[in-house]
This record gives structure tokens, sequence and C-alpha cells, in this order.
């Protein structure tokens, strides 16, 4: 599959014109009388080009150049668009004028009905096209926002793949990019070519996807494209109406896109779209390849896509069988089974925006926090490695077992632990616990190690079971090139006790073990008697043995040792024979 060219940051600084005469005025709602913020406000001249557009402050003020005005066109979602005459312009200084608009009724009229033959006719018709003009309107700010008030902004933009079953992050790249940026992402070619060649291209190197932004969707060629349809508030969508399109004429050799504009009802604004791609193989349509962006109001009618993604199906093609429980592309002359075997999903989100008047935004992003305690105890654990699942960043726990991590993106996690008290010797204990993070939410985690002794308890259930006052021996046995030595066999005795019988001869007792290293040259020893001189015999086919001696006091409960073997021909016992205890260190 190839880079996905639509999600490309574009960044656009506004020029503003300085020293002619200007028009200014505010525009309010004729109603209540108060300011709207977020109009879209542009000058056209007697032969109807338009000279300059520009969007109302939070007070409801604009200004534009005066240069060739005849009209005035204020359009602005939630209300009535207006075309006013601009006034003859005085011999000195601007031209003042105010603007009414009136607000659009709650169930909304039809407004510039016009019947489409290659469209069902539907009881929403005269519905779906007066408010496909309100979201044109919405749409259209927020082009001219990006143009007229530019800001500073930091962005989080991210790459990873999804199990395409649970929706899981299975790898994660993410990087954060600051700079002047008002257009998150941008289509890659104009909308007129997706109508005629769709929003996917393929060559022998693969798959190219595009999707629409809002210039593509303010077309004119993308409404004539595609059928509209009023749709009801639904569990994903509460309070919010949606206006659903789809292709007017599905064509099969071309893919194209279907979806729903969500709208908040009161009042009218922009919310999220979602759309799916069409004329996919059956498997690439069942998981919802397709992409999503979400609007946010920043500040008071400046609206920008703060979120966006586009999520697609990675497939697996073969040969299909004939058999019927395989699922086939029928749309192709060849008959190909496909198996989505992951999920590629490609966007970013808005993190923060600041304006050269000192207004700054905040994004409200998820946070994953949590604590892990010895299980039985509450006991604090800390230093524990905590990581989400695919993604790159990793924390510790602190001295009293908490964790967080900040700006999560949203979706299905899965949050890892390891307890890196011991990992050389393969004893590092490992937990995990599923989440979904969400936006402006905290999600709480909580998860817990067995205690020391509990531990140690498992470790050494392949050994016989550890007395009172014995101990346990974690090493790692070395080759003569410092490389670990897998598979090198370990025989350890020790004398248990003396006794002294009737005669007064002494004998002593002894205990003995044979132990294998792991594939990191690791071994553990358990039931080791504290205060006595452990012997190891350690040998291994690639070096010559060698033997060492380890004592352990009576309060060490763990003793650790790293066994370096001789190279062949250095054979004979260690001149130093007491084994250092080895220091933890991580590998």
């Amino acid at each position: 599959m190839r880079a996905i060219r639509e999600f490309a940051l574009a960044f656009a600084v506004a020029a503003q014109a300085a020293g002619a005469q200007q028009i200014r005025g505010v525009v309010r709602d004729s109603a209540s009388a108060l300011p709207i913020p977020g109009a879209v406000v542009a000058v056209v001249d007697a032969a109807g080009r338009q000279r300059g557009r520009s969007i109302t402050d939070a007070l409801g003020q604009y200004h534009l150049a005066a240069d060739g005005a005849a009209r005035l066109q204020v359009l602005r979602i939630g209300f009535r668009p207006r075309d006013v005459a601009v006034p003859r312009a005085p011999a000195a200084g601007d031209i003042l004028l105010d603007v009414s608009m009136l607000p659009v009724p709650q169930l909304i009229e039809g407004m510039l009905i016009q019947d489409r033959t290659s469209c069902p006719t539907t009881t929403h018709g005269a519905a779906a096209v007066a408010l496909w003009e309100q979201a044109r309107a919405g749409l259209l700010a927020t082009v001219v926002a990006r143009e007229a008030v530019p800001a500073q902004v930091r962005t989080l933009i991210f790459d990873r793949t999804l199990d395409p079953h649970t929706r899981e992050v299975e790898d994660q790249t993410a990087h954060t990019h600051a700079g002047p940026s008002n257009r998150p992402f941008v289509a890659a070619r104009p909308a007129a070519e997706f109508v005629k060649y769709g929003y996917l291209r393929e060559d022998p190197t693969g798959r190219v996807f595009e999707a629409p932004d809002a210039d593509v969707l303010l077309d004119p060629s993308f409404a004539s494209a595609h059928c509209f349809t009023v749709v009801d508030a639904d569990r994903d969508h509460p309070g919010e109406v949606g206006l659903s399109f789809r292709p007017a004429h599905s064509v099969d050799t071309i893919v194209d896109v279907t979806g729903t504009l969500w709208m908040a009802r009161e009042p009218l604004a922009l919310r999220t779209l979602d759309f799916r791609y069409t004329n996919l193989e059956p498997a690439a349509e069942h998981v919802g390849s397709g992409g999503f962006l979400s609007f946010a109001e920043l500040r008071p009618g400046i609206v920008f896509i703060d979120r966006w993604y586009l999520r697609l199906a990675g497939l697996t093609m073969t040969r299909g069988s004939g058999n019927p429980g395989d699922a086939f592309d029928r749309r192709r002359a060849t008959r190909w089974r496909t198996v989505v075997t992951q999920l590629q999903e490609s966007g970013g989100r808005l993190v923060s925006a600041r304006w050269p008047d000192g207004v700054h935004w905040e994004a409200s992003m998820a946070h994953v926090a949590g604590t892990i305690v010895e299980r039985g105890s509450n006991k604090p654990v800390v230093g524990a490695l905590v990581w989400l699942d695919g993604a790159t960043d990793s924390t510790h726990t602190d001295v009293t077992g908490a964790f967080r991590f900040d700006h999560v993106l949203p979706g299905p996690w899965i949050v890892m632990a390891n307890n890196e008290q011991y990992p050389q010797y393969g004893l590092a204990q490992t937990t995990s616990a599923r989440i979904t993070a969400e936006t402006a939410k905290v999600d709480s985690v909580h998860l817990a190690f067995a205690s020391l002794a509990d531990w140690l308890g498992e470790v050494c259930q392949d050994q016989p079971a550890a007395r009172p006052n014995t101990s346990i021996i974690l090493g790692q046995v070395f080759m003569p090139d410092g490389s670990l030595a897998p598979h090198a066999s370990i025989h350890a005795h020790w004398i248990t006790a003396l006794s002294q019988n009737s005669t007064g001869a002494v004998f002593a007792g002894t205990t003995s073990r044979d132990l294998r290293t792991s594939a990191n040259g690791s071994f553990h020893l358990c039931g080791v008697e504290r205060a006595h001189t452990i012997i190891l015999t350690v040998k291994h086919a690639g070096a010559d043995s060698t033997i060492v001696r380890r004592e352990l006091g009576l309060e060490e409960s763990i003793g650790l040792m790293a066994i370096h073997l001789p190279a062949i021909g250095a054979a004979g016992e260690k001149a130093n024979p007491a084994a250092q205890p080895d220091v933890p260190r991580r590998r």
C-alpha cells in the first residue's frame, strides 16, 4: 500500500490589504440583535466576481477592501444568506454597512429546491437540499477562517496499524508538528477530477486512496454527483441531525464516497463527517474503509478541523477455491478470495492553537493513568516499566506506584507493565489491561504484581520446595567471548548438615541439583541453604568447564551470580573460586 497522500499538511497565511478604502460593519441576528461571529462576508463586483472575503470576529465585526465593490454577500450556518448592495463610497473614510441575518427555523424549510432525476424521490428531498446549503455555509467558514484568521498550532500526526477484529493498536508512530497551520490536510486533486476518476488510483506498485476536504465538498460538482437525505439522530449522535450522501450513479470501475455530515441542531453547527469508500472488495468494505473529520469551534465563530483520519484495509488476496464458504470479489473477471490482515490508520489531531491577539485554545485529549501494587498487600510497585502496546512512549511507576500518559489518541489500547527487577534472568513479571481511551477523560488502570515471596514461589515450582531460611540464586553463564551461554549444564551441591555417630565418626549430609541454562544463559537455583558454601560445576560444549563457589549471607534471600566459562585449553577451576555477586543489568 503506497503513501496516503491526502493527509499532507498544508500551511497558508492570508495577506491583509492595507491602506485602501474599506467596507466595514457588524453582522447581527435580526431576531436578538446580537452580533454573529463566524459569518463569511464576501465583496462582489458588478460582474459578479468575488473581490475578497473575510470572516466576522467575536463581536460580529468585519472589514474588507472596497475596491470595485458592488454587493456584499453574507453566509453563516444557522442563518439565511444575505445579498445586499454596497452604498456609494463617501469622499473620504470607509463605507459603513451593517447587515442583519434571519435565523433559519428549527424545522428547516426547503430552499433552492431542484429535482434530480438521478436521485430517487424521498420525503426529505427539500429539507436535504436546504440542509446541504447550511452545511456548505459551515464548510465555507472553515475555509475562510484558515485564510483570514491564521494561528500558530501544534498538531499530533500519527500512522498506526490496528487489529482488524478488535481495533486495538498493534503498532504506531507519532510526532508533533508546530507552526502556522490552519489547514490540517488537503485533497490531492480538484473535485471535478474525483467525480470523473474516483478516490482510488491503482497501478502495478499498489493503491493510492484520496479523501475529500472542505474545498471538495463545497464544489458544485460534488453536489451534482451525489444524492442527499436527512437522517435523524442516533445513539452516537444525540441531539444532532445528519445529512447523508451517496453517489448518484454507482460505476463499478470508480471508487466513490458515501457518508454522513452530522450537525448540532440548536444552534446549527458542524460536528463530524464520516465517509466510506464504495466499490471496494467486500472484505475491505466490511471493516469500514473510509475516513473521519471532526469540527471544533476554537474561538467564537472560528471553526477548524481538529481531528481527522483515514482508515484502510490491508488485504491478502488468493485464488478462490470455489467453496461455498469462501468470500469472493464477484465484481472482477478473475475470482479472488480477499482477507483483511490489518487496518492502516493515518491522521492527526490539533493539540493547541494560539492567535496573535493572545487567544489560546487547548484540545481535550485522552489521558491514561493508573497504579501498580503487590497483589494482596497494596504495597506500591516502584520502578515498573509501563507502556501502551503499539506506541513508542513508556514510563516508570513512581514511589507511590503511579503512572500516567498524556495526549493519548482515542481508541482501544492494551496497557502493558513489566516488573524489571531481574529481567536478564528471565524473571520479569508482566501484566496488562485492556482499555478504550476517550477524549477529555482520564482512564484509570489498576494493575497488580505478585509479591516477592509469591513470585519466587512461582519461579521455583520446577524445583524441590524451599524450606524456611533458604534462598534462591539467580545467575547467568557467559561464553569466553562474553556472549550468553545457552543450555549449559550446571551441577550444584552443598553440605546441609554434619552429624557424629556413637563411635565419633563425622558424616556430612549433602544436597545436589542438576540444571540447564535457558536460551538467554540464565538459571535459578532454589532452596539454597544460607551460610553454606554452594559449589557449582558448569559445562558447555563450546568452552572448558569451570567450578565456582558461592555462599549466601544469613539475610540474603536472593543471590546473584555471573559465571564466565574459560576458553578451551584453559581448563580448571577459576583462580578465584568464590563467584562474585552479579550486579543486575538490563539486556
